[in-house]
């Protein structure tokens, strides 16, 4: 992860694990980050970290007769030029006093952002006894 999407607050790790979350899953179009301007303020209210997802594809491509694999250097581009992109909109949101992740997974889109949800809801802690 980029040094400049880590948390940029002194907060207790206690602090931060009460803090709500925002997901913003990220495809690189406009239709998708026209969502950011609405979330700046939501989050500043509220003091949540928000997360940037993005999932590329496997690099395997199919075929009607078969499946190929991509070297493994295209993949490690692909996640580095996603990398680069989160990187770019998590800047745009810290200039606005925002905590952001950046998370970058390898999968069917659906499947991933799925499992990555139940996975964020597993983390957080639980109120009431």
């Amino acid at each position: 992860m980029n040094a400049a999407c880590a948390s940029t607050t002194k907060k207790s790790e206690s602090e931060t694990a009460m803090q709500p979350q925002i997901l913003i899953p990220l495809d690189g179009s406009r239709f998708a980050e026209a969502i950011i301007p609405s979330v700046i303020p939501l989050a500043r209210a509220y003091s949540s970290t928000v997360t940037l997802l993005t999932v590329i594809a496997p690099p395997v491509v199919f075929t009607p007769w078969t499946a190929i694999a991509l070297p493994e250097s295209q993949q490690e581009e692909w996640e580095l030029e996603a990398h680069d992109y989160l990187a770019k909109v998590a800047h745009t949101l810290m200039a606005q006093d925002v905590l952001v992740r950046i998370r970058v997974l390898v999968g069917d889109p659906a499947l991933s952002i799925a499992t990555f949800v139940r996975q964020m809801e597993s983390e957080a802690p639980r109120s009431g006894g």
